[in-house]
């Protein structure tokens, strides 16, 4: 990809970020720490992306004098990390402005018109104040085929586990939260204990407002 003319483009190459990308690539890194490398990754990345931060200028008092120094304006920034790879940069850049809002914004993108539909969003409410720092990733269509998703097939460890019956409403509860916690998404569930077999198929297009829906439908 030719980025010459792509002034917004901007390629960090610090080794520090080179390297520890390089570890989070790797198979045998542990899932605690792919969570610290993506919280240093964001910390390295902060920092180049807040070059051009606005300052302004306060007196303040140094051990040897009183002097007029740049300071930046913590509570006058917000932090939008796009749900849910986004979640784990936040912590980074808190870490470097401790002081700045948070909100979140749900999306997934549509198969057919590869455009992202929102199916979140929670702001502060003084967010028409603020200066919104845009952290989202780009998603990356490669092609579509038949045979994606992931299986999962729970078998507990009894030497782990006292009890390894599995309660299947408890296991469908969970997951149809899922379902809708991620728009779009379809979870098909299965039991195939002998007797007590049965199947669903979970998609809701709607997320969080069709969750909403689900709830008010269902009260008792």
């Amino acid at each position: 990809m030719d980025i010459k003319n792509m002034p917004n483009v901007h390629v960090l190459d610090h080794p520090l970020l080179l390297h520890k990308i390089s570890q989070i690539r790797k198979v045998s890194t542990q899932t605690n720490e792919f969570r610290q490398l993506v919280k240093e990754i964001a910390v390295i990345e902060g920092l180049e992306a807040f070059r051009e931060l606005p300052t302004k200028k306060v007196t303040i008092q140094t051990p040897l004098e009183e002097t007029v120094e740049p300071v930046i304006e913590p509570d006058s920034l917000c932090f939008v990390p796009i749900l849910r790879a986004g979640l784990g940069m936040v912590d980074g850049l808190l870490e470097l402005i401790p002081g700045a809002h948070v909100g979140h914004i749900g999306m997934y993108r549509n198969e057919e018109t590869h455009q992202p539909v929102e199916y979140f969003c929670k702001l502060p409410k003084n967010i028409a104040d603020l200066d919104v720092t845009d952290y989202a990733g780009q998603a990356i269509v490669v092609g579509t085929t038949d045979r994606t998703g992931t299986t999962v097939r729970f078998k507990p460890d009894p030497e782990m586990f006292d009890d390894t019956v599995y309660d299947y409403e408890t296991l469908h509860t969970w997951l149809r939260e899922q379902a809708f916690l991620n728009g779009g998404l379809t979870i098909a569930m299965e039991d195939k204990r002998e007797g007590k077999e049965q199947a669903e198929i979970m998609c809701y297009d709607g997320g969080i407002k069709e969750f909403v829906a689900w709830l008010n439908q269902h009260k008792t």
